[in-house]
């Protein structure tokens, strides 16, 4: 047992200290295509380490765990799928230190009116020396996540609940809500925590949340606990990202 947890703890820092020495821009590309169209753009990845790279690009369909975890899958699995679809060049590549390299992408349109995404990651695959514990070799990764959709496409959202609660002294806000369209959704919450006369107590937003399609948001967020008795109200505010329409909806509660 000693030796498994000492061989997983050199496979952690050494992919960690890998990681370290790669960075890339942009880590995440929204694009609209015309039917029948393409587009073109760029990722940049540098190495800031102080030994060269050997990197090949790598696609892959993704999707999200319930715990917002990224999970990876062979490209060409899921109906959303960019395989096909994308083209990158180079695709293999060695960065020196303290150097970058610009790696092109080509995208086609989907012909369907489904938003298409994945992950391209550029790997870099290290066999580990004789005699080490690690027994296979090791996979570093960096990526960008694509989404591909054409402006044909449908976007909807339905809220099922948002609500507040209490327990143990602290408030949340409940927000349920369910991605019925046929591209992803960045939801951004925003609240304004006010006394009934309009004194404004706490102003928050909250980090993005993605739906992606056929997925279902079921969160509570703290919003402030230790409220003295009183009326009060909370204003909270649903916008988009990417799109202008935005919702409103006032919660009034007492606390006694």
């Amino acid at each position: 047992m000693k030796k498994l947890l000492l061989a997983l703890c050199i496979f952690t820092f050494l992919t960690l200290a890998i990681s370290a020495d790669l960075l890339i821009e942009p880590s995440r590309i929204i694009v609209e295509i015309e039917p029948g169209g393409k587009t073109s753009g760029a990722i940049s990845i540098i190495n800031t380490g102080k030994k060269p790279l050997d990197l090949k690009a790598v696609l892959y369909d993704w999707d999200l765990e319930e715990t917002s975890e990224l999970i990876e899958l062979e490209a060409g699995l899921k109906e959303d799928s960019l395989d096909n679809l994308i083209k990158f060049n180079p695709r293999e590549f060695t960065i020196l230190p303290g150097k970058s390299q610009v790696v092109r992408y080509t995208i086609q349109a989907p012909d369907d009116s489904l938003e298409h995404k994945g992950i391209v990651f550029f790997e870099q695959t290290i066999t580990p020396p004789k005699g080490s514990m690690i027994g296979a070799t090791v996979k570093n990764k960096i990526g960008t996540i694509f989404y591909v959709s054409t402006p044909l496409i449908e976007m909807d959202i339905t809220f099922e609940d948002i609500s507040l609660s209490s327990e143990n002294g602290n408030h949340f806000l409940k927000v349920v809500a369910d991605n019925t369209g046929k591209g992803h959704i960045r939801l951004i919450i925003s609240y304004l925590l006010q006394t009934k006369e309009g004194k404004t107590l706490k102003e928050e937003t909250l980090p993005d949340q993605v739906l992606l399609v056929g997925k279902k948001l079921n969160s509570s967020f703290p919003i402030i606990g230790d409220l003295a008795p009183g009326n009060y109200r909370l204003i909270v505010n649903l916008s988009y990202s990417g799109y202008t329409q935005r919702n409103q909806g006032v919660l009034e509660f007492s606390i006694p």
